[in-house]
């Protein structure tokens, strides 16, 4: 397992790498919640690659700017910052992206543009 923290447009989120295989499966936490929200579910997916990460202000990530915590962010935003973190990272596609709660709407909105690394 490796953690570590990837600037991302100068924000450093915190993120988990673990796992050798393929695809990539990315992990988007809810609302209030960061990576550590998927530990037990982490280990069930031994086979793959599995990236877990809290979005800016959750967990040990940096927050936003003062400036721009204040606006009010679409789910399109949050998966343009996530296609930033897996080019930051390097980690290899293809992906599976799930979410629950908010997560599961940054994992819809993903899936809505065509992506590589």
């Amino acid at each position: 397992m490796e953690r570590r923290q990837v600037e991302v447009n100068d924000i450093r989120l915190d993120t988990t790498i673990t796992g050798p295989g393929s695809p990539t499966v990315v992990l988007c936490d809810s609302a209030g919640g960061d990576g550590e929200q998927w530990e037990h579910v982490v280990p069930l997916l031994g086979g793959y690659t599995v990236l877990t990460y809290a979005r800016p202000g959750l967990g040990n990530s940096d927050p936003l700017p003062a400036e721009d915590a204040a606006v009010a962010r679409p789910a399109r935003w949050a998966a343009e910052q996530l296609r930033d973190l897996l080019r930051a990272t390097g980690v290899p596609g293809p992906f599976v992206v799930a979410g629950c709660s908010v997560g599961g709407l940054i994992a819809d909105a993903f899936a809505t543009e065509p992506f590589s690394t």
